[in-house]
């Protein structure tokens, strides 16, 4: 696989635009005009910018696991869903109170994060 950029960062490279360069092994930023002398493709000018600083994408993913997580437990504590499990030869386990409680650990780390990221001047 040929080295592709995926997108360019405004001041990402000191006081110039770099590039997030995938090499299919490995991925790493390198300046815009390293990206340009070496010909990497597509073009600089046609990558699309990065739109959310890495703790804004890493903020709105806890946000999404969150709410995945809230809309999975809704079913399973009001028994529209139950969870069972079993090992090859043995009688089946009704595990829907571990899962249920695997959540609400889940929930609370997650909310823990987020009132964190609120105290230190987040959103």
């Amino acid at each position: 696989m040929a080295p592709r950029g995926v997108y360019r960062e405004r001041d990402g490279w000191g006081n110039q635009h770099s590039v997030f360069v995938d090499y299919g092994t490995q991925q790493m930023d390198i300046s815009e005009e390293k990206y340009k002398e070496d010909g990497y493709q597509p073009p600089f000018d046609e990558l699309p910018w990065r739109e959310a600083a890495p703790k804004d994408r890493y903020i709105q993913d806890i946000e999404e696991r969150l709410a995945q997580i809230k809309s999975d437990l809704e079913p399973l504590e009001s028994s529209q869903i139950r969870i069972n499990s079993r090992r090859a030869g043995e009688d089946w386990i009704d595990t829907t109170e571990a899962m249920i409680e695997s959540h609400k650990r889940n929930i609370a780390i997650y909310e823990a994060i987020l009132a964190r990221h609120r105290k230190e001047g987040g959103d």
